[in-house]
C-alpha cells in the first residue's frame, strides 16, 4: 500500500519525552494503560507504508539486509529511489522464497548468502544515506519484508537519525557486500564466521547511549548477558525462539536476585530440555504463544522498565539462540532510555495480556501455592480479603485445565489426573491477583 504523504505526517508528530531522532513502531496492539506518558504506535496494516515512507526520503543511498520479501510496494519504492538517482544496494538470504524481489527493478543489483548454513542472513535492516549526517538513518527490529511479517505476526521495527550508526551498518554490510562499490564482489563478500568485528559499538544519540553489536563477529551473546546481569528489579523479553543456555543461566540468575522478577513469553513451545523449560522448573515466570494462528517474531528484552537504574531495550534480528550467536549474519541494538523501556513494555505487556489476562503489577505478595514439584494435589492460601477468588490452572500452551472458587482464601486443586509439566496457576478476585508457575510431575 502506498499511504506515505500520510505517514510523514506523523513521522513528524511530536512524541513527548521520546527523541525525534528514534522512532519505534509496532504492527499489532499495544496497552497504553502501562504507559509513562508517551503512547507506543501500533502501525497495523501501515508497517510496509511506515517502511517506504523512510525509503522516499532518501537523496544518495539505500543499503538493505533483509532475510526475506514478498511485500510488493516496499519493492516498488525502492525503484522509485533508484530511478530519482538514489543508489540501492540489496543483500537477502538465499534459501528463503523472496518472492518480492521478482518486482525489484533489474538494475538493482542484489546479492544472496547462499551457504544454506543456520538462518544465513537473518538481518532486518537499512542504512540511508549514512554520508550526510542530517540525512542518515538506520532502521532495524524483528520485521522481515513479508505478508506474515508486516501485517500479521507481532513484530517491531525501530529507526535512527545518526550518522554514526549508519556508518556502523554500512560497513557491516559492505563487508558482506564485497567491497564499497555499487555492484557486489562475490570474491570479496564474507557472510557468517568469515566476517570480523570492524564496526563503532557504543553512540551517543541525543544524549541516549545506543550500543550496537553484529553477528557472528562482535560476541553479541556476552553483550546480552551483561546487560541482564545488570538488571536489578526486572526483565521482561518477548522471544521467537530460544535455545542459548549462557542467557537462560543469566536469566535464571536475575530472577534469584532479591527484589528482581524475570518474565519471559516465547513462541517455542515449553518442554523438558529445552531454556524455556529450564527457565520455567526454576520458578521464572515464563509463557508460550504458539497455540495461537499468530506467531511471537519479536526479539526483544527490556532491563528494569520503570526504574532510574538504567532501563534499557534489547532488540533486533537476534533471536536468543546459539545459530544467531555463531552461525547468521545478525544484529543487535542495546538501548539505553526510559522512554524506549516504556514503549516496548506496552508492548509487552499487552502480549501477556493475550496469554494469562493478568500483569505481573497485580500479583499480590502473601498468596502461595504448594508443593510444587506436586503429584496428587495443589494448595493454595490467598489473603483473607480474597473472597470468593476464581482459580484457574493453564497448561503451557494457555489451556484452562481446571477451575475452582477460593473460598475463605483457601483451595485444593486435584493435579493426579493431569500430565506430568508445567502450569500456571492463576487466581483472581476484586481488589487483587496471584501468579504462580507449578510443576506436575508423578
Amino acid at each position: 500500500m502506498r499511504f506515505g504523504f500520510l505517514l510523514l505526517s506523523l513521522l513528524s508528530l511530536p512524541c513527548g519525552a521520546q527523541s525525534p531522532r528514534i522512532k519505534v513502531y509496532f504492527n499489532q496492539d499495544t496497552d497504553p494503560t502501562v504507559s509513562t506518558g508517551t503512547l507506543a504506535i501500533s502501525l497495523h496494516t501501515a508497517m510496509d507504508d511506515t517502511i517506504e515512507a523512510y525509503i522516499d526520503r532518501a537523496q544518495y543511498t539505500i543499503d538493505v539486509a533483509v532475510y526475506n520479501a514478498d511485500d510488493i510496494s516496499i519493492m516498488y519504492a525502492l525503484n522509485q529511489a533508484y530511478e530519482r538517482g538514489v543508489q540501492v544496494r540489496y543483500i537477502t538470504e538465499g534459501s528463503t522464497s523472496n518472492n518480492g524481489l521478482s518486482s525489484l527493478s533489474p538494475f538493482i543489483p542484489v546479492h544472496q548468502r547462499t551457504d544454506g548454513e543456520g538462518s544465513g542472513m537473518h538481518n532486518k535492516f537499512l542504512s540511508i544515506d549514512a554520508d550526510h549526517a542530517d540525512l542518515a538513518w538506520i532502521m532495524t527490529g524483528s520485521t522481515n519484508w513479508s505478508q506474515n511479517g508486516l501485517f500479521t505476526d507481532y513484530n517491531n521495527i525501530i529507526f535512527i537519525q545518526d550518522q554514526a550508526l549508519a556508518l556502523a551498518y554500512r560497513t557491516e554490510f559492505e563487508e558482506m557486500w564485497g567491497g564499497s562499490g555499487p555492484q557486489p564482489v562475490p570474491a570479496n563478500s564474507k557472510f557468517g564466521a568469515d566476517k570480523t568485528n570492524n564496526t563503532q559499538h557504543v553512540f551517543d544519540v541525543d544524549g541516549v547511549q545506543v550500543e550496537c553489536w553484529f553477528s557472528p563477529s562482535d560476541g553479541t551473546t556476552s553483550y546480552i548477558v551483561d546487560a541482564i546481569e545488570g538488571a536489578l528489579s526486572s526483565v521482561h523479553s518477548c522471544m521467537f525462539s530460544f535455545t542459548n543456555d549462557d542467557i537462560g543461566s543469566a536469566l535464571l540468575a536475575a530472577d534469584e536476585l532479591p527484589n528482581c522478577t524475570v518474565y519471559m513469553d516465547l513462541e517455542d513451545e515449553i518442554y523438558p530440555g529445552t531454556e524455556g523449560w529450564y527457565l520455567f522448573s526454576n520458578g521464572v515466570s515464563v509463557v508460550t504463544h504458539n497455540t495461537d494462528d499468530v506467531q511471537l517474531h519479536h526479539k526483544y528484552g527490556i532491563i528494569d522498565h520503570g526504574t532510574d537504574s538504567d532501563p534499557s531495550v534489547i532488540t533486533g534480528s537476534h533471536n536468543w539462540t546459539w545459530n544467531a550467536e555463531l552461525i547468521n549474519d545478525e544484529n543487535t541494538l542495546i538501548i539505553h532510555d526510559a522512554t524506549i523501556a516504556n514503549l516496548f513494555y506496552q508492548e509487552w505487556h499487552a502480549r501477556r495480556n493475550d496469554v494469562v489476562g493478568i500483569a505481573p503489577s497485580q500479583t499480590l505478595s502473601g498468596s502461595r501455592a504448594w508443593p510444587t514439584p506436586a503429584d496428587r494435589s495443589v494448595s493454595i492460601a490467598l489473603p483473607t480479603d480474597a473472597h470468593n477468588a476464581m482459580v484457574e490452572l493453564h497448561d503451557i500452551k494457555g489451556r484452562s485445565m481446571f477451575k475452582t472458587t477460593a473460598f475463605g482464601g483457601t483451595a485444593c486443586i486435584d493435579v493426579h489426573t493431569l500430565p506430568a509439566g508445567a502450569y500456571v496457576l492463576i487466581a483472581q478476585w476484586n481488589g487483587g491477583a496471584f501468579r504462580q508457575a507449578i510443576l506436575v510431575a508423578h
